[in-house]
């Protein structure tokens, strides 16, 4: 994570080449990353915590809320909850390993009754509450890809 813009034939030089660019680690600056969509997202008041909309339909086609009268109106929060959970389901879950941690909290995101799943601030507090039961060693360890496993796996035997 560079501090200064680097020079582009030697990244560890400062763009002018006078003298080495400031870095940091990600253990010392660790990076955020934020699941965003605003192409076809709606703003709500912050006040309204249960708004009632037509659904938006995205690109996870087995959404359980709408299966019944897709126009109905209703509460988008748990929809993106469970959009979020099918997000890290395939993105991670399915393609590396060592984040089977995840897989409890991810089931309940995608509830088959949305009523039953968790809103986002419950998901935001069990998901602290699982990092808590790792050492910073453990949280910043190389996650292999499946692929990778597989043939390290392969080689080993």
């Amino acid at each position: 994570m560079f501090i200064d813009p680097w020079h582009a034939s030697d990244q560890y030089m400062s763009e002018d080449f006078k003298r080495a660019a400031r870095h940091r680690t990600r253990t010392h600056s660790p990076p955020r990353y934020y699941f965003i969509d605003f192409g076809i997202s709606h703003k709500y008041e912050a006040s309204n915590t249960n708004p009632l909309d037509e659904p938006i339909f995205g690109g996870v086609k087995e959404v359980l809320e709408f299966k019944e009268d897709n126009y109905q109106p209703r509460n988008p929060f748990p929809t993106d909850v469970r959009y979020l959970g099918h997000t890290v389901q395939e993105t991670f879950l399915h393609r590396y390993s060592g984040v089977k941690f995840l897989s409890g909290l991810v089931s309940d995101m995608m509830h088959s009754d949305p009523a039953q799943s968790p809103n986002m601030d419950e998901v935001l507090s069990r998901f602290q509450v699982l990092l808590q039961g790792f050492s910073n060693w453990k949280l910043r360890s190389l996650v292999a890809h499946d692929e990778e496993r597989s043939l390290l796996n392969f080689l080993a035997h």
